[in-house]
């Protein structure tokens, strides 16, 4: 038998060798850098070659939860599309974070999410000590 013949086995050999590589690390490693601005954090995850609907930015209570996956269609399981992951990261998020204003922006294979900070002059002052 002619692999090259038979577009539909040569589709899925090619397939499963481009899923193995994306399990074992693939071709581009994820970069994930973070920053402190005067009243924002930064998040970068650099992800070349990643598309922007692979990534996902989920707020679970104060944890931040950044992941993408690769959906791959012709690979199903109960009817079900299989999702491979290809990066996950959690943070915890303090208290002085602003949750209610965090923003994620994809731009030219990067996502940048924002965390700003609440206002400092209700969420912070010095305790006076009395003494006794």
């Amino acid at each position: 038998m002619n692999l090259l013949k038979n577009k539909q086995i040569l589709r899925g050999l090619l397939t499963q060798g481009d899923v193995l590589n994306t399990i074992n690390g693939g071709v581009s490693m994820t970069k994930l850098e973070k920053k402190q601005m005067d009243d924002y954090f930064s998040i970068s995850v650099s992800a070349p070659t990643v598309p922007a609907e692979s990534f996902n930015v989920v707020l679970n209570d104060k944890q931040l939860i950044i992941f993408a996956v690769l959906s791959d269609s012709t690979i199903q399981e109960d009817d079900q599309l299989f999702n491979i992951p290809m990066f996950y990261k959690s943070f915890d998020l303090p208290a002085y974070i602003d949750i209610d204003n965090i923003e994620a922006i994809h731009d030219d294979d990067k996502l940048t999410v924002a965390l700003p900070f609440k206002e400092s002059d209700r969420y912070s002052r010095k305790i006076d000590i009395k003494h006794l």
